[in-house]
């Protein structure tokens, strides 16, 4: 992940930022900066890599990869979170859980 507005990650001045390299966003979120500890939204789809990404990413421009789009939130349903990532086609896994428990609005 490159990221550009690193402000989340620099609130927390007691761990090195590259400590986190394979822990799960939504965990360092919640977990290392205490905040947005409720629930995220992630919308994935379908791009192409540009020429500024294909050399971060090891991969011709035009490939094709995965934007990735996480808002998290407080409980009190305010936003306090943004990342936004292309990924590597041919390397991001995607898994989920589907509970059947009812949606309250």
């Amino acid at each position: 992940m490159v990221c550009t507005d690193c402000k989340i990650l620099n609130s927390h001045i007691y761990e090195d930022p590259t400590s986190i390299e394979s822990q799960a966003v939504f965990d360092v979120l919640a977990g290392k900066c205490h905040i947005c500890n409720e629930y995220a939204d992630v919308t994935i789809e379908v791009t192409t890599i540009r020429s500024d990404e294909s050399k971060y990413l090891q991969v011709p421009a035009g490939s094709l990869a995965f934007y990735v789009d996480l808002v998290a939130y407080k409980k009190d349903n305010t936003p306090c979170g943004w990342i936004a990532s292309v990924m590597r086609g041919d390397l991001y896994r995607f898994k989920t859980r589907v509970s059947n428990f009812p949606i309250t609005k």
